[in-house]
């Protein structure tokens, strides 16, 4: 009896917002260790990504804007959500002034990677609060500006080595990579790409993924990826029929190619449905136009969600029909840069012997 009401209140908690699971830690003693358990992170952050029903409400979206002063956090709250969110300005100050800029990394299992200026990086998680700050490189204090790009960075999870990996390819086509195990700069070898546009990697399948042009073929765009465990480049063939394109994504758990244009819109982009398999890009054709699109997430009854040139959209795949989610807290008509991060416990002061994390899906 007491082992079963014991699993019954670990299934319990399991299936608790992180918020809630904070709050418990401090019920008693063997909550708190509990809560505090690799084995018990790694599960809740597994049933979180895998459940339908749960997905939905563990997935959050970040928000950040050179107008805002800080990151916020808003829900997305499934399906059947409300044309209305709330967004809620995160604790950790990220600016030292008010003109500095914040740039989203990337997020993977729950930690968001931030750059903000003069050269700092940070992970957080954005449910906890936790913070840790990555050393800077080679004493650079200006990782992020408009004016002193070109920068390429992706962030990721390497299953296979249970590490966390930050990718910086410089202007001169350095690779460096930090390990947040290790706790350290490393160079790994030369860039052998022109740089096509300076939007972070997009990690999928354990690699970083960036869109490239060929140095023989500047007008020529290919995928490129960056293998997290081997430390390698290798190509992801494009659809055939595509020869330029400036932004890749990720859409239901697949890689895709999104056209990027200031001129022209568009209404379509493609899908990657079989990963690494050229035959098995598939065009997804929408029934709005847009300059610039970035997709968020795919939820049940094929609700997803789209940044779409600087605004939230609630789409519906199967019938075409939208609507534009309004954020209270934040204000109305600033261009805002928006990441989509997991609800989880896992810190961003990664514990050594915590079991390896199952990727959440993107």
């Amino acid at each position: 009896m007491p082992k079963l009401v014991e699993d019954c209140i670990v299934n319990v908690l399991l299936r608790l917002p992180v918020k809630s699971l904070c709050r418990f830690k401090s019920v008693c003693k063997s909550w708190c260790c509990l809560i505090s358990d690799p084995h018990f992170i790694r599960m809740h952050l597994n049933l979180a990504s895998t459940d339908s029903c749960l997905s939905c409400r563990r997935w959050k979206l970040c928000l950040t804007s050179f107008s805002l002063p800080s990151v916020y956090l808003i829900e997305h709250q499934g399906a059947e959500a409300d044309h209305r969110v709330v967004a809620a300005k995160l604790d950790y100050p990220l600016k030292t002034h008010p003109f500095d800029e914040v740039k989203f990394i990337g997020s993977c299992n729950g930690l968001l990677c931030v750059a903000s200026e003069p050269g700092v990086l940070l992970l957080i998680n954005p449910c906890t609060r936790e913070a840790e700050e990555i050393p800077r490189l080679g004493g650079n204090r200006r990782y992020f500006t408009e004016l002193s790009l070109p920068y390429m960075f992706g962030f990721g999870y390497a299953q296979a080595i249970n590490d966390y990996k930050l990718v910086n390819i410089s202007c001169k086509g350095c690779v460096f990579v930090y390990s947040l195990k290790a706790k350290s700069w490393r160079s790994v070898g030369e860039f052998p790409y022109s740089i096509v546009a300076f939007d972070p990697g997009i990690q999928l399948n354990g690699a970083i993924h960036w869109a490239v042009s060929c140095s023989m073929d500047p007008m020529n765009s290919q995928t490129i990826a960056f293998d997290l465990v081997d430390e390698k480049f290798y190509d992801v063939p494009p659809p055939g029929c595509v020869k330029d394109f400036y932004s890749i994504a990720e859409f239901g758990g697949c890689l895709c190619i999104v056209p990027d244009s200031t001129i022209t819109t568009h209404n379509d982009f493609w899908v990657m449905k079989r990963y690494g398999i050229k035959e098995s890009w598939t065009k997804i054709v929408i029934s709005l136009s847009y300059f610039r699109m970035k997709p968020l997430g795919i939820f049940e009854n094929g609700r997803a969600v789209l940044e779409i040139d600087g605004k939230l959209v609630v789409y519906n795949i199967n019938d075409g029909s939208y609507h534009d989610l309004v954020i209270h807290g934040i204000p109305v008509g600033i261009e805002f840069e928006v990441e989509r991060c997991i609800e989880s416990l896992v810190s961003p002061r990664l514990r050594l012997n915590q079991e390896q994390i199952p990727p959440a899906p993107q």
